[in-house]
């Protein structure tokens, strides 16, 4: 009889302290054995933001201290007697009529120890002491265990693991030494005399065929005690999984007026965002690159824009370094990316002559247009009074330091998609930034220019069809640092065109994607569609790492309007663009299980040549044109497809446990689907009850490989407070504090799909001296009938589930 067992999962210790929010302190989470060094009681101990929590046989003791008075003193701000007694609050979360002597095993042991050697009492002393990630309690009842762990987004969490014919009604909590606690929004509220904690709505899932079916279950509270219900009953003979976490959400709390655009993560799971502040009041941390507002020319009597730049810690409870980019004229950042070393790359546009540069820069100088061309988009507060210039810029890891910035560009408007390709809101603001195994930087984007800088390099350095009024996409590739210009190349035909994504191959070539109204678009003899349609097209197309050749190029779409946003490779290098479609029903549709025959958003993969579709879907609320603008996207290496986007979103499906099952019609929509578009793995809603839709204002956002996403919004717009952040309260702001008539905040958010399609991952030392042994540690979240081909990088490889290897050299 196949393993049955329900899963509880409890996301808890989100703690809102008495503390400011920019010392706020972060913790690892690491369980430390008790070999003798603390009270009998406690086998493992945990630090937790301003306490520790102590880990007995059938019970938690928590046990807090006053970071108000611990966080001023080490500052030199507390202004009272220096002798005042810190105050301290302690409670007990006991497991009632539970074994009294469960196993505690502990798991993933860390790399450091510890020391404890303390007072004259050598008995409590204790040496290299080992630490872990997870702790489990074996048999805590019978047939149910709890693991408490370590969570990828640097938090607490624990689940309950019920076995077959085991009865989770048994499960009973109290609370002990506690001030109050109650339920609210089926939350569990503990207050204390120093902070208020909670813990998160219990989540259960079955996957019942092929499917996942959540289990309704609920806390239930009397007195001081804590239990768990399912109002309906679940299938004993399935396994529970759990659903997306929100890590955080935020606003940025700037009380000047402040549009969301853009944002991108780190491999530590750091998220940066991009916006536009139009004034004084956008948070700014000492020590920033530039810390006052330069000023802008703006629209509407906005007042003007500057690039805002944050780097948000892990908890989103406060900001890492928070920064303005711009000169004296208007700024919109359009994309984010970040190097193996902690380097934030900017790439957006500039009206400004003294935008910041670098001496080395490969142009330092703002490119005089003639004729000088306003440019407006009015919508959004930006006005180029003197047209506009790409520029590109790199932050050093502490956001302190330019290590390199350009100007690119000529002397008509550049990056600025505002011609006969812009559909939705905002598009005048696409195009992105990339980095190849090498360092390269790419740009990919439209100009109006027909001297854009060019090397000898390059398939198609010129501009097809030069006047002012026409747009082409163009790509341009530059060394590290942004002080030397590798190659560019013009994309385009004589009709209007708009290059917005790229994506690079194992082999360094690179694929763009976008949309072209030119029927001389440059397409190859092998392509899967040669001709364009008569109106807008998408099309795909990939280049030499070189710049030399167009390797293979096509169009893609119907005779109605189609266009591409998004291009990504999966593990095999296969291309996926994502984009729009108002194609007649059932067109663009092929080997696809999940698909809405009038679905305005099209999916489509592509064999590596692009001569030929291997899979095509469309989604949507089968009106037959587009309702969403695309954000992010991802195809992770099991070949999973995740997305995001904003618009109209009444009607869109839902599925899995959706983190906001309905819509007032104006939200973000994420989506997953399975290998080859088979089923519809989630679908969820994100946004606010407001009269003016969540929603960016150009830019880029993204999916990092795990599956998180790191998503801008553009929200509160009309002075509200509803986006949903979290934790509430306790995010680095919980509310739109602009005081802009009708003002808008940038909000940003960070969510962990959770899903067992994203295998691959370990943990190993960083740091040593050849001959060095290391020992890898296997924290792949599906461990079983898996088999691993691990690659040392050394020529050797290995198919152990954990393998030890030797580096003989550095």
């Amino acid at each position: 009889m196949k393993k049955t067992l329900v899963l509880l999962s409890i996301f808890f210790l989100v703690i809102s302290a008495f503390g400011k929010k920019k010392e706020a302190i972060t913790t690892r989470y690491q369980f430390i054995k008790n070999n003798g060094q603390f009270h009998a009681n406690s086998q493992y101990r945990v630090s937790i933001p301003n306490g520790m929590l102590f880990l007995e046989s059938n019970t938690f003791t928590y046990h807090f201290f006053d970071g108000n008075i611990l966080q001023e003193r080490h500052h030199g701000e507390y202004q009272g007697d220096s002798n005042i007694a810190m105050n301290y609050h302690a409670y007990k979360v006991k497991f009632e009529n539970a074994n009294p002597t469960p196993q505690l095993t502990a798991s993933k042991k860390t790399p450091n120890y510890y020391n404890f050697f303390r007072g004259k009492d050598r008995s409590k002393w204790a040496g290299r002491v080992p630490a872990y990630e997870e702790v489990e309690y074996n048999q805590l009842y019978p047939g149910i265990n709890l693991k408490m762990y370590k969570h990828t987004y640097d938090g607490l969490k624990y689940d309950l693991i019920v076995a077959p014919n085991a009865n989770p009604s048994n499960i009973q909590v109290s609370y002990t030494g506690v001030d109050s606690i109650y339920l609210k929004g089926g939350k569990l509220y503990v207050i204390t005399s120093l902070n208020e904690n909670w813990e998160e709505k219990p989540e259960a899932w079955q996957i019942i065929n092929g499917k996942k079916q959540k289990v309704t279950c609920k806390y239930h509270l009397e007195g001081n005690v804590l239990s768990y219900t399912f109002p309906n009953s679940y299938n004993k003979n399935h396994e529970l999984i759990i659903d997306p976490i929100m890590v955080f959400s935020s606003y940025s709390g700037s009380f000047a007026n402040n549009f969301g655009y853009t944002a991108t993560y780190d491999k530590f799971g750091f998220l940066y965002s991009g916006s536009t502040a139009f004034g004084v009041n956008y948070p700014t941390t000492l020590g920033a690159f530039q810390t006052t507002y330069a000023g802008g020319t703006g629209s509407g009597g906005t007042g003007g824009t500057d690039i805002a730049i944050t780097k948000w810690d892990t908890t989103g409870t406060f900001l890492i370094y928070s920064t303005y980019l711009g000169g004296t004229s208007d700024e919109a950042p359009h994309s984010l990316v970040v190097s193996e070393f902690s380097e934030l790359y900017v790439m957006g546009t500039t009206g400004s002559t003294d935008f910041p540069t670098t001496i080395n820069g490969f142009d330092t100088s703002f490119n005089i247009h003639n004729p000088i061309i306003p440019v407006s988009i009015a919508s959004t507060g930006v006005f180029y009074q003197n047209g506009s210039d790409i520029v590109v810029t790199k932050l050093d890891s502490s956001g302190s330091n330019l290590l390199g910035s350009t100007y690119l560009g000529g002397t008509n408007t550049d990056g600025v998609n505002n011609g006969v390709n812009t559909y939705n809101y905002a598009d005048e603001f696409r195009g992105e930034i990339d980095i190849d195994k090498k360092g390269k930087v790419y740009i990919v984007s439209c100009t109006r220019s027909d001297d854009n800088p060019v090397t000898a390099s390059g398939f198609q350095n010129f501009k097809l069809f030069p006047t002012v009024n026409h747009i082409d996409g163009i790509v341009y590739k530059l060394n590290h640092d942004l002080s030397a210009l590798e190659w560019t190349n013009y994309i385009g035909g004589n009709h209007g065109d708009a290059a917005y994504s790229i994506a690079i191959n194992k082999d360094n070539d690179i694929y763009i994607t976008g949309g072209t109204y030119s029927p001389d678009f440059p397409v190859t003899a092998n392509a899967f569609d040669t001709t364009n349609s008569g109106v807008n097209d998408a099309f795909i197309s990939k280049i030499s790492e070189d710049g030399n050749t167009l390797l293979s190029s096509t169009y893609y779409g119907s005779a109605a309007y189609d266009q591409s946003y998004f291009v990504e490779l999966d593990f095999e290098d296969n291309p996926h663009i994502f984009g729009q479609t108002s194609a007649a029903k059932g067109l663009l549709i092929h080997n696809a299980l999940y698909h809405d025959s009038l679905g305005g958003q099209l999916i489509t993969k592509f064999k590596p040549e692009l001569d030929s579709v291997i899979w095509s879907t469309r989604f949507g609320t089968g009106s037959g044109i587009p309702n969403i603008s695309p954000t992010a996207f991802l195809v992770d290496v099991c070949s999973a497809i995740y997305l995001s986007g904003w618009g109209s979103t009444t009607g869109m499906d839902t599925a899995g446990g959706p983190f906001q099952g309905t819509t007032d019609g104006m939200d973000f929509y994420l989506m997953v689907l399975s290998a080859d578009a088979n089923s519809l793995q989630y679908g969820s809603f994100i946004g606010g009850v407001s009269t003016i839709r969540d929603h960016v204002d150009g830019g880029t956002s993204r999916f990092d490989r795990k599956g998180k996403i790191y998503q801008a919004v553009c929200a509160g717009c009309g002075n509200f407070d509803n986006f949903p952040t979290f934790p509430n309260p306790g995010a680095w702001s919980n509310t739109n504090n602009t005081t802009y008539f009708q003002g808008c905040n940038l909000a940003v958010f960070k969510m962990d799909f959770l899903l067992p399609i994203v295998i691959a991952d370990f943990d190993a030392p960083t740091a040593g001296c050849a001959p060095l042994n290391i020992t890898f540690d296997n924290v792949s979240k599906i461990q079983s009938l898996t088999t691993y081909l691990w690659d040392f990088g050394d020529g050797t490889t290995s198919t152990a589930f954990e393998p030890n290897h030797i580096y003989t050299v550095p």
